[in-house]
């Protein structure tokens, strides 16, 4: 038709290749129908295409992947194959992935527990143990929320499905779950055996319920407060000297007496509590020399043996006239305690 004006129904091109056909003109998108939609000539040019492989059983898995593959859930553990490779990461043909004791279907769809790990909630308990022994939840670290993880309950014999974190197994005064906070064994009273029990520690003194001696004085807590001294202060009394020295001689751990001399052998309190001798003994080892006079001679006062030759220091210096610092004075292979003692010889 050829007018001056575009009459109703025509256009004034002859571009559409199929004019039974509102979708297809030279306009449209092409989409993938097996049909030119957009008259270029071309059929689905411009779509994307995408490999697919038959899936017959429709379980999101290629068919011919395992044994069973004609059916939804290969294993029976009761997760189909498809989720099982796709979600969560488990073998479509293995009921139990981990090997933990508990199959994929029940850790998913009952315990809520990861199929693929040994441990869920990461407790250091096995999921399968949790389920089968210690009917604790393999997807919570505290099952029954006492604040007690699930292994530390398993680990003292307590019951990690029963919050039981008010009780006091061990009688000693400290919950069970205070146990946990401060790292004491809920079934010993006394966990660092000091002679105090551990909620007297926590509860009463203030001191380390895991440590003897809170302080690393040399003196036991339980020494300390029947002392009266500080179990947090190695020097209660500021003297130089520590509680643990003070307290094990006799001084008194409370009072100042650094310069003191009991013992009226020359040496104060303070260089007694260095050479770790006895400020009440003269002798502190008892071997014949006194304490001031091994200094001098460069022999250990706290010890009767200097070097450990099978002799005395006062003997050997007083009836035998050897080396107490030398176990062998003569040279011949022999110890000085040997040759006394044993053999008969002269050490010399």
């Amino acid at each position: 038709l050829v007018s001056c004006l575009q009459p109703v129904g025509y256009v004034a091109n002859d571009t559409d290749c199929d004019d039974t056909n509102d979708n297809v003109n030279p306009n449209a998108t092409e989409i993938c129908d097996g049909i030119d939609n957009n008259c270029n000539d071309l059929i689905d040019d411009e779509v994307v295409y995408t490999d697919y492989y038959p899936d017959a059983d429709g379980d999101g898995v290629i068919d011919g992947t395992g044994p069973g593959d004609t059916f939804l859930d290969a294993d029976g553990d009761g997760l189909e194959d498809g989720p099982e490779v796709h979600t969560y990461e488990s073998l479509p043909t293995v009921v139990d992935t981990d090997g933990d004791g508990l199959g994929d279907g029940d850790e998913v769809n009952t315990h809520g527990s990861d199929p693929t790990e040994l441990d869920s909630d990461g407790d250091g308990l096995e999921d399968g143990d949790e389920v089968l022994i210690h009917g604790s939840s393999p997807a919570l670290s505290d099952t029954d929320g006492d604040t007690m993880p699930d292994d530390w309950e398993v680990q003292y014999n307590l019951n990690p499905a029963v919050n039981d974190g008010n009780g006091d197994d061990d009688v000693d005064g400290l919950l069970n779950k205070d146990e946990f906070a401060n790292g004491t064994k809920p079934n010993v009273g006394d966990t660092d055996f000091d002679t105090l029990t551990d909620g007297d520690e926590v509860n009463v003194h203030g001191t380390d319920p895991t440590r003897r001696d809170t302080d690393s004085d040399q003196a036991y807590d339980a020494a300390e407060i029947a002392a009266g001294s500080d179990p947090y202060v190695r020097d209660t009394d500021g003297d130089g000297m520590q509680d643990g020295f003070e307290i094990e001689f006799g001084l008194n751990p409370l009072v100042a007496d650094a310069t003191g001399d009991p013992d009226g052998d020359g040496l104060t309190n303070l260089e007694e509590s260095g050479r770790r001798t006895d400020p009440f003994a003269v002798d502190t080892d008892g071997d014949g020399i006194s304490d001031v006079q091994e200094i001098a001679d460069g022999t250990i006062p706290y010890r009767a043996d200097h070097d450990f030759d099978g002799l005395d220091d006062g003997d050997e210096v007083n009836v035998y006239n050897t080396n107490p610092r030398d176990r062998d004075s003569d040279d011949d292979g022999l110890r000085d305690g040997q040759e006394v003692n044993t053999y008969g010889t002269n050490p010399l």
